[in-house]
């Protein structure tokens, strides 16, 4: 990937959905307008699930590595969900108060893929996940 997904955004895990806050110093404000045309799936080719977002202009597109461990330590309920929900969030640069957002509902057989393969993570030890995401950071295309 060439962009550091924390330069961009920063996964927040609530009871209701996986939110991922996107930095609006990095994205335009209209980036989640209705209109815009948002591409979302899940890549299983790692041994961790990436979220890959595909926006109209490829300059916004980026990844997320799901780790297991920094997601069930806030709220763990999102991954509960029969349906899980992705949402990503921004604030308005110029009304502090409006958020924009756009949700992704899951399946209910993807999300069950995606919690199998989030708990494939159990057997993996800290140092071998990190391993992992920086590999996918340094070398994953989108």
């Amino acid at each position: 990937m060439s962009i550091n997904p924390q330069d961009v955004a920063r996964l927040q895990p609530t009871s209701a959905s996986l939110n991922i806050i996107l930095k609006n110093t990095h994205f335009k404000d209209d980036i989640l307008a209705e209109k815009a045309q948002i591409q979302f799936r899940i890549d299983y080719s790692m041994p961790v699930p990436i979220l890959i977002f595909r926006f109209s202009e490829p300059f916004y597109d980026f990844g997320e590595v799901l780790k297991l461990e920094t997601l069930i330590a806030a709220y763990g309920e999102w991954l509960d969900k029969s349906n899980i929900i992705v949402k990503l969030v921004m604030s308005d640069t110029v009304v502090t108060d409006k958020i924009s957002s756009r949700e992704f509902v899951l399946s209910e057989s993807e999300s069950n893929i995606l919690k199998a393969e989030m708990n494939k993570q159990r057997s993996m030890n800290v140092e071998e996940i990190q391993n992992i995401e920086t590999s996918i950071y340094n070398d994953f295309k989108i």
